[in-house]
């Protein structure tokens, strides 16, 4: 372990902005953050230094060569790479760094030593509540507030609308009033709520919507797939119902209901998993930034990424596809013909 750079701390530096898993961030990296720095056109290249980068585009075109060409020679430099949902690639820009940590889990990343894929965490604005409402007093037995057009929820929503009390907030964007809620009120209807379904995002199964339902005190619904268990694979096993199909939840959520003892024991367990989850992310996440931090010298030294390789498109591909169910992958390829035929109307 790199012993000095614990003692004297890090710079944690927002490339681009403050991204919105600021504060998520934040507590990961607490036991190690000496300051914060805001360089928003790179300008900044400092020793024992990890700078975020946020966004869903090829790293070639968000991170200036001038940029990495400086921060080549530094002693002490790593990367946080947020937002990639959609694997966009240019990770050979990853060979600058002495290591990197990122969110979104994608198998070939596991084979690099000086990359971490750490959980998506919740965005800013969620509650740190010291105490949770009890579970017994919740007014909602599910909740969903989001966009009902993406991936499965349609079929979430009709497989669990007679559950009720249940509070639903679905938009599109398309009209000013199909939009989203305050934060406040949002998590303000989390927290009093047994049960949140977490069905997948635009890309991926993992969402803020999950870690955010922890956050509240919520028992948290996600999907797996028959070909992969996301949420297993990226935190290990877990005490979260999982449904392969949305009208698994239906007779799930009924079963549990009628036993409030064994829906209090869940919820307990949830929890108590989610704190030391959360605990065991910051002390493995801090000893690998200490073990890292200054071993390297950023000059290609980290393993071969898999965007140089021909093959990239297509392993991106597949990796894409694992996490959709048929009517998901059917309804995101019907999307570009339906554009195109409204253009022609």
């Amino acid at each position: 372990m790199n012993v000095e750079a614990v003692k004297k701390g890090v710079n944690l530096v927002w490339a681009k902005g403050v991204p919105l898993e600021a504060n998520w961030l934040r507590y990961l990296l607490r036991p190690l953050i000496r300051r914060e720095l805001i360089a928003t056109q790179f300008e900044v290249v400092e020793p024992d230094s990890i700078y975020v980068v946020s966004g869903n585009r090829n790293l070639h075109v968000t991170i200036p060569r001038s940029f990495l060409n400086a921060v080549v020679g530094v002693h002490g430099k790593g990367l946080i790479h947020v937002g990639d949902e959609y694997f966009a690639g240019g990770y050979d820009v990853y060979r600058s760094f002495d290591f990197v940590l990122r969110t979104h889990h994608a198998c070939w990343f596991k084979i690099i030593p000086e990359v971490f894929t750490f959980p998506l965490g919740w965005a800013d604005g969620t509650p740190q509540r010291a105490a949770l409402k009890p579970i017994e007093t919740r007014k909602n037995i599910w909740c969903f507030l989001g966009n009902h057009k993406v991936s499965s929820r349609a079929e979430m929503l009709r497989a669990l609308c007679q559950i009720k009390p249940h509070f639903v907030h679905s938009f599109d964007g398309a009209t000013k009033e199909s939009r989203q809620m305050p934060p406040s009120e949002y998590h303000a209807v989390l927290e009093d709520t047994v049960f949140a379904p977490c069905p997948m995002g635009n890309a991926m199964l993992e969402t803020w919507r999950f870690y955010e339902s922890l956050e509240a005190g919520c028992i948290p619904i996600v999907e797996v797939r028959p070909w992969m268990h996301y949420h297993e694979r990226l935190l290990g096993p877990h005490p979260i119902p999982t449904v392969y199909y949305w009208t698994q939840a239906e007779s799930l959520i009924e079963k549990l209901c009628k036993e409030p003892n064994e829906l209090q024991a869940l919820q307990q367990r949830v929890l108590n998993w989610w704190t030391k989850c959360k605990e065991s992310n910051q002390f493995t996440i801090n000893r690998f930034i200490s073990e890292k931090m200054g071993k390297r010298n950023g000059n290609g030294s980290i393993s071969p990424v898999p965007s140089t390789s021909p093959l990239w498109p297509m392993r991106r591909m597949i990796e894409l596809l694992r996490h959709q169910s048929v009517m998901s992958a059917y309804r995101r390829a019907r999307r570009p013909f339906a554009a195109l035929a409204s253009k022609r109307l």
